[in-house]
């Protein structure tokens, strides 16, 4: 099982401990929470303490459309793959649509990867009622158009809408 906490300060260690790689990337996931920027919620293993998932909120999207509707976009969110499968990825994604709710928010978004590799959380999103927002596919921030080619990548993706 895993316990969902918010990201703190004497939490973000465990965070970078978790994860590894980009340590300034969760720095500044530390730096928008205290500024009221972003949510961020970590999923603990009940057991060890240590981070095993997490998701981002921001609340101010760069998504032009999320942007101008005032929809907070997830940006982050990643479980770790042999926990994959124990509903805390779904427990993550509640918990952040709650946050939001809280908030006043009418709406999330989110963005999805094209590729196989996505398929999981294509699925995953579909069946909490997230569907695509109309745009289209983005590539490295630009809206794909039909005369575009491009090469696929994880930067691509379908940006999807739910009502809360």
């Amino acid at each position: 099982m895993a316990q969902l906490v918010p990201l703190t300060e004497d939490r973000l260690d465990a965070l970078i401990n978790g994860f590894g790689g980009d340590i300034a990337r969760y720095v500044r996931y530390m730096q928008d929470v205290q500024r009221d920027e972003r949510f961020v919620l970590l999923a603990l293993d009940d057991k060890t303490d240590c981070v095993v998932g997490y998701i981002t909120l921001l609340w101010s999207s760069e998504y032009p459309p999320f942007t101008r509707s005032e929809t907070p976009e997830i940006v982050d969110f990643i479980i770790l793959p042999e926990w994959r499968g124990k509903s805390i990825g779904k427990q993550l994604l509640a918990a952040a649509q709650e946050e939001a709710k809280e908030r006043g928010k009418t709406h999330i978004g989110l963005g999805v990867g094209l590729g196989k590799d996505y398929g999981a959380a294509q699925r995953l999103y579909g069946s909490y009622g997230f569907i695509p927002d109309g745009s289209g596919v983005w590539c490295k921030g630009q809206q794909v158009t039909d005369t575009d080619t491009i090469t696929l990548s994880p930067r691509c993706v379908l940006m999807m809408i739910k009502a809360l």
